[in-house]
């Protein structure tokens, strides 16, 4: 049995810190509620558009001011309570919900009577907007709590801790999601996230105050810079910044799913859904037994490690044919990231003072939004020149030299290690 439990989740956390406990139930809460809207609203684009074109237009107008929204809110966290923050955002998003409600309500409905088809869609793409950046702002805040509840050491722990919850809504969501949709339309979907906006606001409302990174400092111009202007000589988290963008540009093929499963598997459409559970689902699983954090101090090399493991597995995928090797590769990938994840985290908040949590977590977020667009781009723009499976090879291969290369040529980075910034086993 002890031998499980060094394998399975370290909840130790949840002991440690009243407060993390209602953090992360809260998070548990609001990460189902948004994975609804997240789903319903390109299903709604599209019910109302008939054109894949303008679903994806949806990121294309959001990804912008998402991107200031995340580094401004990493700025204001370090000089505000960040409980202050969340209690805010969760408002926020509340009244986003409602009005997304009222826009399938309000809208004129077709000839053919169907609800999904309802609503302004102007009003739709300006909501998708302000519910990303709602998000993004309220993300640093979220994530910078954490180094404030707990001790260093539980950090690589809670972050684990962290994972399994959203991964395991990114699982349960987007499915739940879709039957809600096609049952009873996109206003109950959007009405149910409203709900768990207020339930979430309820909980960290019991949370104590979240002290402030820099205590008298003032809101100024400079201060939304500051995260990047920290990186200099952080050659650790610079790293593990660039080490995301490698994985994520060369080694994210999420734009081909639905061209590998009408090129491989006769274009069913629970594949494509399938395809993309499975890296979730990957994640969910290596969070589960994230009990290694226990033991590991040198994240430098778990980083490196698993992404060249994420890179073999997606160099994989695109070499089989089958169904269930498809879905294999890509849960390992998913597995695979999972334990990046939890290494970038914990370097991050390990090699980040106090006073700067909140806006290295901003730049964080920023690398992490735009990562995934760039792979798009990467993948279906070799996918055009040479074919879908060649482009998944040639990306996992580019990522796993990249890896390389960046930990030749940054030994601080591959080398990082906990005890080295004080952390006791």
């Amino acid at each position: 049995m002890r031998s499980i439990r060094q394998h399975t989740l370290d909840l130790s956390p949840l002991s440690a810190s009243r407060d993390f406990r209602l953090l992360l139930a809260g998070s548990a809460v609001s990460a189902m509620g948004s994975g609804l809207t997240r789903v319903a609203i390109p299903l709604q684009v599209y019910a109302l558009t008939n054109s894949s074109w303008k679903v994806g237009l949806v990121g294309a107008v959001s990804i912008g001011p998402v991107l200031l929204s995340s580094i401004l809110g990493g700025a204001l966290a370090d000089i505000s309570d960040r409980r202050r923050i969340l209690l805010v955002t969760l408002l926020v998003g509340a009244v986003l919900s409602l009005a997304l409600t009222i826009n399938v309500a309000a809208g004129e409905a077709p000839a053919s009577g169907d609800n999904a088809g309802r609503g302004s869609l102007v009003a739709l793409y300006v909501l998708a907007v302000m519910v990303g950046v709602n998000g993004a702002f309220a993300s640093p805040a979220n994530r910078s709590a954490v180094p404030m509840l707990l001790p260093a050491a539980q950090l690589p722990a809670a972050q684990a801790l962290q994972m399994f919850v959203y991964t395991g809504a990114g699982v349960i969501a987007p499915a739940a999601a879709g039957l809600l949709y096609a049952s009873v339309g996109p206003a109950w979907t959007y009405g149910l996230d409203a709900l768990s906006f207020g339930a979430c606001f309820v909980v960290v409302l019991g949370m104590q105050s979240i002290p402030k990174g820099n205590e008298g400092e003032r809101f100024h111009p400079g201060l939304v810079l500051d995260g990047f202007r920290s990186l200099r000589g952080r050659h650790a988290v610079q790293g593990s910044f660039v080490a995301d963008l490698i994985a994520m540009v060369f080694g994210m093929p999420l734009a081909l799913f639905p061209a590998i499963a009408a090129q491989r598997f006769g274009g069913r459409p629970k594949l494509v859904g399938l395809l993309y559970a499975a890296l979730p689902f990957g994640m969910m699983v290596a969070a589960a037994l994230s009990g290694w954090t226990r033991r590991v101090h040198r994240y430098g090399r778990v980083l490196v490690g698993s992404i060249v493991g994420w890179g073999i597995a997606i160099t994989v995928v695109g070499l089989v044919d089958s169904v269930a090797l498809t879905l294999g590769c890509l849960a390992l990938a998913g597995a695979a990231d999972a334990v990046s994840g939890v290494a970038r985290t914990a370097m991050l908040q390990l090699a980040t003072p106090p006073g700067l949590q909140g806006r290295m977590q901003g730049v964080g977020m920023a690398v992490w939004i735009t990562g995934p667009y760039l792979g798009d781009v990467e993948a279906g723009g070799v996918a055009a020149l040479t074919s879908v499976d060649a482009s998944i090879v040639i990306g996992g291969v580019a990522c796993v030299a990249a890896i390389a290369l960046l930990a030749a040529l940054r030994p601080a980075f591959a080398q990082f290690d906990s005890h080295d910034v004080g952390v006791a086993d």
